[in-house]
């Protein structure tokens, strides 16, 4: 039987003992491994020594692993073009862009994008999975900026991105009830499901047993309180 691919981009080296964004990307790839998915991963690097940690730690795994440095776009007219078109994926290098669409071209089976500014990549994409792990417009709400102008310019222009890019999206993970009406709120089209970062003794190995995602009223699917969050973005998501 054919294995499902899984194409994986993350924005940090998923190096187990990095921090805590790299462990999670760890995790994930590592149970998607586990439960016979094909994996190719494409991670942006900022660090030499952990990209190299990070392949050797998944090795055993058979994940396909390339990490793409980051590199301003040289031409100053089309570096300010992007940001206008597309703020903050300026990690997003022309390299990682060409090696993805190389590999969607090749066939895959799910796009899972970590982290909300690699939603660039989804570009309207078949079966693409967006992680958001925290919004901004979150974050800073309450937060007193004073008479800071450049502060609370940041603020109002990074929070237009985010709805902006979620706007576009069709499916989106995330970790909260919280986070999740707050998206649903901005995309009421869009598929969201809540998968906390908690684990449980009955999703270890030795009690592995089946879950399915649970649909409340406002449309957002949510994973049972017992459950392993790399386990449950492994599920075939899309069927639910």
């Amino acid at each position: 039987m054919t294995r499902a691919r899984v194409i994986v981009v993350t924005p940090t080296e998923p190096h187990p003992f990095g921090h805590a964004l790299g462990r999670w990307h760890y995790a994930l790839l590592k149970e998607l491994s586990r439960r016979k998915y094909q994996v190719r991963c494409l991670s942006v690097s900022n660090n030499q020594q952990w990209a190299q940690l990070a392949a050797q730690a998944l090795e055993p795994f058979e994940i396909h692993l390339s990490f793409h440095p980051v590199s301003l776009e040289p031409n100053w007219l089309r570096r300010k073009w992007r940001t206008l078109r597309a703020p903050f994926s300026y990690n997003l290098s022309n390299g990682l862009r060409a090696d993805l669409a190389r590999e969607l071209r090749s066939g895959y089976d799910v796009l899972h994008l970590e982290q909300l500014w690699t939603g660039y990549l989804a570009e309207q994409h078949q079966r693409s999975l967006v992680a958001v792990h925290h919004l901004i417009t979150l974050d800073l709400g309450g937060l007193e900026l004073g008479r800071n102008p450049r502060l609370v310019l940041g603020r109002h222009l990074m929070g237009r991105s985010e709805r902006r890019l979620l706007r576009r999206l069709q499916a989106i993970t995330t970790l909260s009830d919280r986070l999740a009406g707050s998206i649903q709120s901005i995309n009421r089209r869009a598929r969201v499901f809540v998968v906390p970062f908690a684990g449980c003794p009955a999703t270890s190995p030795r009690g592995a047993s089946s879950h399915a995602f649970s649909r409340s009223s406002s449309g957002v699917f949510r994973a049972p309180s017992c459950s392993s969050p790399a386990g449950m973005r492994a599920r075939s998501w899309w069927t639910s």
